[in-house]
């Protein structure tokens, strides 16, 4: 599919568009490439245009009033909305904050860590930043440790998601103090054929409760299979 999107960017980058017999060897160079690559033009959705107001003309158009779920070459379009209000070089902070008096090492009030909305937020920052903070003078903590999570709304997944969770990072919930994209890391180790597996999950936490049914066989088939479960019983 990738293939074929691209090799149609290329195919319209290389056109004269100014003559309309040249839009109609467009929709040709369309089909050939949707047969070369066999896929349907039904389950494609395109539409192309060139020129402003009066001079306005289409270029392509394939099912382009058909509502689809976005290819990942939508992708494009938000990262170039993105680039409109955040340009090339912004750093997204997260940041370590006092509320209440610091007295002989000693802070008798809330330490906050303020999520700024970085995507890439992972244990080696959350190290570097306790790392720069044992190098402060405060060495005790008489209060509470917020996550201030507020910067963005409540909204988790958006509605234009896919009613059905898959276990994949790309697919976790979104939010304004994320960390290690809001994802575990699963470890298996094999522990000998006939014994269990040593499965560990990576950063350890209290909001998930790791069940290791695994077990160690002879050969070379790997059958392992990780899955999420709901538990009312943890809490979040």
């Amino acid at each position: 599919m990738k293939a074929l999107l691209i090799s149609l960017v290329v195919a319209l980058i290389s056109f004269n568009v100014h003559a309309d017999d040249k839009f109609k060897d467009i929709s040709k160079e369309f089909e050939a490439l949707a047969k070369k690559y066999g896929v349907n033009s039904k389950d494609l959705g395109i539409y192309a245009t060139i020129g402003e107001g009066e001079e306005l003309k289409t270029v392509l158009d394939v099912n382009g009033n058909k509502m689809m779920v976005p290819a990942s070459i939508s992708k494009i379009a938000t990262a170039s909305a993105v680039l409109a209000s955040f340009p090339p070089g912004t750093k997204f902070k997260t940041q370590l904050l006092i509320g209440g008096d610091l007295k002989n090492g000693t802070l008798k009030g809330t330490l906050y860590l303020k999520g700024g909305g970085d995507p890439s937020f992972v244990s080696e920052n959350m190290w570097y930043l306790v790392n720069a903070f044992t190098r402060t003078k405060i060495k005790r903590i008489e209060g509470d440790i917020v996550v201030d999570d507020s910067l963005f709304d409540n909204v988790r997944y958006d509605m234009s998601r896919q009613k059905e969770r898959v276990d994949r990072a790309y697919d976790a919930p979104v939010g304004a103090m994320s960390f290690n994209w809001n994802s575990v890391n699963i470890f298996v180790r094999a522990n000998g054929a006939g014994n269990g597996a040593d499965v560990t999950i990576d950063p350890e936490n209290d909001y998930i409760r790791l069940v290791n049914k695994a077990k160690t066989v002879g050969g070379s088939a790997n059958n392992l299979l990780a899955d999420r479960q709901e538990d009312k019983k943890i809490p979040g």
